[in-house]
Formats: C-alpha cells, sequence, structure tokens
C-alpha cells in the first residue's frame, strides 16, 4: 500500500511505500488511539507530536535493536521518500 504524506512548506507530497506488518500497527493503533486531526498527536490537544519525541522513540529502537551503526532520525529518509525526491 502507498502512504501519503503532505507539508505546509512542499507543493508536493511525499508518497511512500508501506509493508504488510506496518499497515496493520498502524490500523490498530488508529483503531485504539483515533486521529481528531493529526495522525500522531502531542500531548497538548490539537498539536501535532513534537520532534523531539519522535527522536527520542527512535533512540530508544536503536538502543533495542543493538545497532553499532551511529545512526539518525535522517537515517529513515530513503524509506520514507522515494528515490526520484531525495535529489530535491
Amino acid at each position: 500500500m502507498l502512504g501519503h504524506a503532505g507539508s505546509k512548506s512542499e507543493t508536493r507530497e511525499t508518497v511512500s511505500l508501506l509493508s504488510d506488518g506496518l499497515l496493520a500497527a498502524l490500523r490498530d493503533y488508529w483503531r485504539d488511539y483515533p486521529p481528531k486531526k493529526w495522525p500522531f498527536e502531542g500531548q497538548d490537544d490539537g498539536q501535532p507530536i513534537a520532534v523531539r519525541r519522535v527522536q527520542k522513540v527512535f533512540e530508544r529502537a536503536v538502543e533495542k535493536a543493538h545497532l553499532r551503526k551511529r545512526v539518525s532520525i535522517h537515517s529513515l529518509l530513503p524509506f520514507l521518500c522515494p528515490p526520484w525526491r531525495l535529489g530535491d
């Protein structure tokens, strides 16, 4: 399945492939926590999740995976953007 993500600063939306497992996890999450305005809401009603919160979740996932290579949240970019967008 294709996932679509838009941005206020971009005129084009980002399209990415979603695995069956990720799609099932997202459907479970949205069934349990239906979004009001944002797909992933922050602590304050009507606000998106904070960038730092996403970074912390990523850091914990890296620790749990015992990755030796240094990675950052930007390491996910090739998986979130189609290859033709990376040069933009």
